[in-house]
């Protein structure tokens, strides 16, 4: 690892732990990080830590069931379409 790759982790690993907790999955940081360039800013990383979040809370919302039905959906575009 770098220098530049350990400073973004520490950062994105303490931002993981206070914005979601320590119960977060251990290594998201490194493997974020890890997948960024080397010329990569804090405002990219935070950017890649909250399309993973997003990402991963979507998922957990379809193995919940908590999702809307394709048919309900398009109705709903339909009418919003139409305003």
């Amino acid at each position: 690892m770098n220098p530049h790759e350990s400073e973004l982790f520490y950062f994105a690993h303490s931002f993981i732990i206070h914005a979601y907790g320590q119960s977060y999955r251990e290594g998201c940081a490194h493997r974020i990080i890890n997948t960024l360039s080397d010329t990569a800013n804090f405002e990219e990383v935070l950017y890649q830590l909250y399309v993973r979040k997003k990402v991963e809370e979507g998922l957990q919302d379809i193995q919940s069931g908590n999702i809307i039905p394709d048919d309900e959906m398009a109705k709903f575009w339909l009418k919003w379409s139409e305003k």
